[in-house]
């Protein structure tokens, strides 16, 4: 048995104090290298996806904004509501304004991605109902001119809705000539009616206006010749007069035409006879009317008015 200090001795070579260097290599623990895992094989670098042209991105919207301004031109101005409100004047004023600027659009052409052939097909259905507005336009003022004035008197908002008309008249015009600017007749209609505006001024102007045309016109306007006169021959109208609804006061009859019978479904009813009627507002002695008056008469000799037409009149023509 080994005594103690061989014990020692023994443990001391074990930790590798008294043993040489090539023994204590025999103790020492292996290293163990760990593998490392396979490095990915590097990508191609991604390239970059080419630009898109800024035209082309811009295509679709375009193309939107062209049917909707189409659209627009294409449809015309035909406000909702009456035109005794003040909010049928101001969306007239929007639409019109909305027509206008999508117009002035369409004559830049800024709509890419917009065929040529797309462009000649609508501009031939705007040039029909250019064309169909355009005839319009002697009606539409003749209208607001002589018409409106008659019963500016009675209906007040009536001046107004007629300045909307040559308003709007006046702005499908312009689309006509700006799209059509070759067309020479669009052109002449288009004076037509920016005269007219010219010359209301404004929409609350505009019965001043009217007035002042229908005050010009009216000098020229004379008592037709009487066919027949006295106290007999005028005395069916005075009698009708009041059944007319008209508030104005006779100043003068002519007695234009004889009776003839009035037939309907076969049958005679009764009788007509016809003349011209000056009367005169009895709120404003500057304001006389010539009207165009006939009178029935029924088989029991009753009388009433039968049917009537207006214009105005210069006071001192009716004598």
């Amino acid at each position: 048995m080994l005594s103690k200090p061989s014990l020692v001795a023994a443990a001391l070579a074990l930790s590798g104090a008294l043993v040489p260097q090539a023994a204590v290599a025999q103790f020492r623990v292996p290293q163990v290298r760990v593998p490392q895992a396979p490095r990915p094989a590097p990508r191609p670098p991604v390239e970059a996806a080419a630009p898109q042209d800024a035209s082309e991105a811009a295509q679709p919207d375009a193309r939107e904004r062209y049917r909707e301004d189409m659209r627009t031109v294409l449809g015309g101005i035909s406000p909702p509501g009456t035109a005794e409100s003040d909010e049928h004047n101001r969306q007239t004023d929007e639409l019109v304004a909305a027509h206008q600027a999508a117009v002035d659009r369409l004559v830049a052409r800024d709509y890419p991605g917009v065929t040529d052939e797309q462009w000649e097909r609508d501009m031939r259905a705007k040039l029909v109902t250019a064309e169909n507005r355009a005839r319009r336009t002697e009606g539409t003022v003749d209208w607001a001119m002589e018409r409106v004035d008659r019963n500016a008197g009675t209906t007040p908002w009536l001046a107004a809705s007629a300045y909307n008309e040559i308003l709007i008249q006046d702005a499908e015009l312009y689309a006509a000539t700006r799209l059509f600017p070759d067309r020479a007749d669009f052109a002449e209609h288009k004076q037509r009616t920016e005269a007219a505006l010219a010359l209301l001024v404004s929409r609350e102007q505009a019965a001043a206006g009217f007035d002042a045309a229908a005050l010009e016109a009216a000098r020229n306007v004379r008592m037709p010749a009487a066919v027949a006169s006295g106290a007999d021959a005028e005395a069916p109208f005075r009698q009708a007069w009041p059944t007319s609804g008209i508030p104005y006061r006779i100043m003068r009859i002519a007695v234009t035409s004889g009776w003839s019978d009035k037939v309907e479904y076969g049958r005679v009813i009764g009788q007509t006879r016809d003349a011209a009627i000056a009367a005169q507002d009895p709120d404003n002695p500057d304001r006389c009317n010539l009207y165009s008056f006939t009178v029935f008469r029924d088989r029991s000799g009753s009388v009433r008015r039968d049917s009537h037409s207006t214009r105005r009149i210069a006071c001192e023509n009716v004598g």
